[in-house]
C-alpha cells in the first residue's frame, strides 16, 4: 500500500469512524500517556486501548525480522518485524511481540487506518512519511550489525576446525561448518577443482545453522547412523559416495502417497552403507561450531554461507552463485532418491 493510499484511507476513517467518540477518546489518552503527565504509563495505555482498535501500523516492507524500539521527536516507539512488514505502537515496551503478536495477521485495510497520534510535533499521521524514513535507519543499523556478526562467525568457523570425537560442542543455537581433513577426502567425493575458485581443501564442505542444540545438530545427527533421512549433509555424501539409499523408515504401516514422496525425497541409507559413511566422516571430516544467538539465525547462515561458498550448498534459494558443483550434487542425490524409489516400490507396492 502506497503512503497517499494510505493517507487516504486515514482521513476517511477519522471522517466516517461511527466509533468517533472512542477514538477521540484514544487520542486523548494516548497524548495524556505520551506527555508523561497521567498516572499511568503509555505501555498502560496501549494495554488498555489495543484489545479495542487496530493501533499497529504498518508501516513498510521488512526484509527481515526485527524488534526493538526507536526513539523519534523525544517518542519511543516499540517495533518489530513479522510477515514481510514492519509494525510501531507508541511506547517503548518490553513486551512488543506480545502486545503485536495479534496484529501481524490482521489485514491490510485494518491496520491501515490506524487514529494515533503523538504530541504536538508528531501531529502528523504515521502514514505521513515521519517514522517510515526512520524505518529505513533502523533496517540500515540491522544490516551493519548482520556483516558484523558474519564476520566474527566466519574467523571462528576458519580457526577453530577439529575432529569431531575431540570437539566439545555447545549446548546452543548457532552455525556450523564441515570440512576436508586430507586431499582424499576430495578425491572419494569425487570433485574436482575448478579455475577461479578458491580451492575446495581451503572451503567448508558443508554449512548449516542449528536453533537449539549445535551438539544434538553435528554430533547426533550429521555424524551418527540411524537418521541420514533427517541429514541433508549425509544424504548429500551418500550420494558422492554412490551408496545404496531406501526410503525413510516411517511410523507408518502403509504410508500414503504424500508421505511415500516425503520418504523417498528424504532417503536413508542401507543399514551397513549408512555405517560406511558414518566411519568415512569420522576419518576424513573435521567440524567447526560458531554459537550465535542472532535471530533470525537463517539469516546469518545465509550471509557466512555467501562468504565460505561450499560446494554441497542445495539451499534454495542458493546461498551462492554461480556454484559449479551445485549441479553435480543434485545429479548424484537424485540417483539415490530413485534407488529410493524403487525400493518403495518394492516394500509398499
Amino acid at each position: 500500500m502506497s503512503l497517499p493510499r494510505c493517507r487516504g484511507a486515514h482521513a476517511a476513517f477519522e471522517e466516517n469512524e461511527a466509533k468517533d467518540l472512542f477514538y477521540r477518546l484514544s487520542i486523548w489518552l494516548m497524548d495524556r500517556a505520551l506527555s508523561g503527565k497521567p498516572p499511568f504509563s503509555t505501555t498502560e495505555a496501549l494495554a488498555v486501548l489495543l484489545p479495542h482498535t487496530e493501533l499497529a501500523v504498518r508501516m513498510s516492507r521488512a526484509s527481515t525480522a526485527f524488534k526493538g524500539v526507536m526513539s523519534l521527536g523525544g517518542v519511543r516507539f516499540s517495533g518489530m518485524a513479522s510477515r514481510g512488514w514492519h509494525y510501531w505502537v507508541f511506547g517503548p515496551s518490553p513486551d512488543v511481540e506480545e502486545i503485536l503478536g495479534p496484529y501481524t495477521s490482521l489485514g491490510e485495510a485494518r491496520v491501515a487506518a490506524t487514529c494515533v497520534r503523538g504530541p504536538a510535533d508528531l501531529r502528523r499521521t504515521p502514514f505521513s512519511g515521519g517514522i517510515a524514513e526512520h524505518v529505513e535507519t533502523v533496517e540500515s543499523a540491522r544490516e551493519d550489525g548482520l556483516t558484523a556478526e558474519r564476520d566474527c562467525v566466519v574467523r571462528k568457523l576458519e580457526s577453530a576446525a577439529g575432529p569431531i570425537d575431540q570437539l566439545d560442542l555447545p549446548e546452543s543455537a548457532g552455525i556450523y561448518a564441515v570440512w576436508p581433513s586430507e586431499a582424499g577426502a576430495l578425491s572419494d567425493l569425487g570433485l574436482r577443482e575448478f579455475d577461479g575458485q578458491v580451492p575446495l581443501a581451503e572451503r567448508p564442505l558443508y554449512l548449516g545453522k542449528e536453533e537449539r542444540s549445535l551438539t544434538r545438530r553435528v554430533a547426533t545427527t550429521h555424524f551418527a547412523s540411524g537418521d541420514t533421512g533427517h541429514s541433508t549433509l549425509r544424504r548429500s555424501l551418500g550420494a558422492l559416495l554412490d551408496l545404496e539409499s531406501t526410503p525413510r523408515k516411517s511410523r507408518q504401516a502403509t504410508p500414503d502417497e504424500k508421505q511415500l514422496a516425503t520418504l523417498i525425497q528424504n532417503y536413508d541409507l542401507e543399514e551397513a552403507d549408512d555405517e560406511r559413511l558414518t566411519e568415512w566422516m569420522s576419518k576424513n571430516l573435521t567440524v567447526s561450531v560458531a554459537p550465535s544467538s542472532w535471530k533470525p539465525l537463517r539469516d546469518l547462515e545465509r550471509a557466512v554461507g555467501a562468504v565460505l561458498k561450499p560446494p554441497l550448498d542445495q539451499d534454495r534459494p542458493p546461498m551462492w552463485e554461480p556454484n559449479p558443483w551445485r549441479e553435480q550434487v543434485a545429479l548424484v542425490r537424485g540417483r539415490l532418491r530413485e534407488r529410493a524409489r524403487r525400493a518403495a516400490e518394492q516394500s509398499y507396492g
